[in-house]
């Protein structure tokens, strides 16, 4: 069964897997993957491996992502080395995941003050980033990064940029943290390298210049930096400041995905799942793949789940299962899969077939860009069902579809100007129309509407404008190629 292809109509979105870009480059990571085997470990070494600040590769381990099971070990190695700062840090990070003991992480850090290293004013950043125990204030929390910035902490130096960037309105501002993310690329982060690829790929605080991109970003995966190596794999996918390399784009997803990053195994997944990057369409690979993702509460996996359920790609339709992601997907806010669920709902797929349903999942859709969302509301308009039959409507939606970009409306207002349904017989605008969904996508079934129409009117001419016809004529139009092989 043909897979239908995802569409991205933006840099940011096929960074992130035609995701928000927040969702993409700064996604999240499985905190299994850190360089441990925990349960053979001591105490000591599983706190550290959980919840230590920055793991070999100058990868953060970000609060969020510390599981809630680092607590017990990094108490009992706190209980029995109550004066290594290390070991104190990584406790008073793991306990952010226990609201009810935030009260505690003040007492702990405070122990070891003053501190030259910087490492306490930077756990103490976070502490106001995330309002542990403290008042949430980014702009005390930035006012600490500087101050463990200026003792030499490096990973430091990377969070007042980032905190500069949340706090930025003005050009000056921005370039305040591209500033700051420089001076981490300069001390040797890989974060600082990722961020600078970031900065420099956007022109964020500085020039838009995709080489100067993929310079660091190539600096930051050469380091073992997932972000880095997820963002080196998209330019060289793309050839983004520079050539193209597939496969070795492939190899740096795939380095990532390894490490647990959610975002680089999801086009690790994408690959498999279409036979993209010169590997062959593997549906379970894209499937164990997905899975990890999905571990991690990513959306966008969660979707492609659904989708192989739905679909049977590799393996049994389940439309349980489908049903299942579909709605985690959407509980996520992931446009796509409201219209999965309201052709399910439409058509009865695991479900008592709801055509009210269906016309609330497509509704609702609407309020997060959902692509198909609405010739589907269209169609029910066009049919009656669900709503009372109103072509009227059914066009409008189909209009508004089309100047989104959506080449099946397109055909459709083709199909309905040019006979006549629902709205008053225009052959011109059928045809433009049609021309429109071939320009776009190279839409097959347009193409062959105006061979047709051609064939079955031999004073075509007539029915269209001078404009049209010249668009007709053209020896290199699409529609002849695409109709007529």
């Amino acid at each position: 069964m043909l897979k239908p292809l995802l569409i991205c109509v933006s840099a940011a979105s096929l960074l992130a897997g035609c995701d928000a870009f927040i969702e993409g480059f700064n996604g999240s990571y499985n905190e299994s993957n850190l360089d441990t085997t925990n349960a053979s470990l001591s105490d000591e070494q599983a706190c550290l491996n959980f919840a230590q600040i920055e793991d070999k590769n100058g990868n953060i381990i970000y609060i969020p992502k510390i599981p809630s099971e680092a607590i017990e070990p990094c108490e009992a190695a706190h209980i029995n080395a109550p004066q290594d700062m290390n070991i104190a840090i990584a406790f008073a990070r793991a306990l952010s995941k226990d609201e009810d003991r935030h009260d505690e992480i003040e007492g702990i850090i405070s122990k070891f003050e003053p501190d030259d290293s910087g490492q306490i004013d930077y756990v103490r950043s976070v502490m106001f980033v995330r309002g542990d125990g403290v008042e949430q204030s980014n702009s005390e929390a930035l006012r600490l990064a500087k101050i463990s910035a200026e003792k030499g902490f490096i990973p430091a130096l990377d969070e007042a940029g980032d905190l500069l960037e949340t706090l930025a309105e003005t050009d000056a501002e921005k370039a305040e943290a591209f500033k700051w993310w420089k001076m981490s690329s300069d001390a040797g982060s890989s974060q600082g390298d990722a961020s600078l690829a970031d900065a420099y790929y956007y022109g964020y605080g500085v020039d838009e210049d995709h080489t100067l991109a993929r310079k660091h970003a190539k600096a930051s995966a050469e380091k073992g930096n997932f972000r880095g190596q997820n963002y080196y794999a998209f330019l060289l996918e793309h050839g983004k400041g520079g050539d193209k390399d597939e496969r070795e784009a492939f190899r740096y997803y795939k380095l990532s995905a390894e490490q647990g990053f959610a975002v680089a195994q999801t086009n690790t997944a994408d690959t498999y799942y279409y036979g993209n990057l010169g590997e062959d369409e593997d549906n379970e690979k894209a499937r164990i793949w997905f899975e990890k993702a999905a571990e991690q509460g990513n959306r966008k996996a969660y979707y492609y789940l659904g989708e192989i359920y739905n679909e049977g790609y590799g393996v049994a339709i389940d439309h349980t299962l489908a049903l299942y992601n579909y709605r985690k997907a959407a509980n996520e806010d992931y446009s796509r899969a409201f219209n999965a669920l309201g052709m399910m709902a439409k058509n009865g797929d695991g479900m008592t077939q709801n055509y009210e349903l269906a016309l609330e999942y497509f509704t609702r859709g609407l309020d997060f860009d959902c692509f198909n969302c609405l010739p589907n509301i269209g169609l029910l308009y066009e049919r009656g069902q669900g709503v009372d039959k109103n072509m009227e409507k059914a066009t409008e939606y189909y209009a508004q579809s089309a100047e989104d970009g959506n080449s099946w409306s397109m055909d459709k207002l083709g199909q309905l100007y040019l006979k006549g349904r629902g709205v008053e017989k225009d052959a011109d605008l059928a045809i433009n129309y049609y021309l429109q969904a071939i320009e776009d996508n190279n839409r097959e079934s347009s193409a062959k509407a105006i061979d047709t129409f051609i064939l079955e009117n031999e004073n075509w001419r007539d029915l269209v404008s001078e404009e049209t016809a010249a668009k007709i004529d053209a020896p290199r139009a699409k529609w002849r190629k695409l109709s007529r092989g």
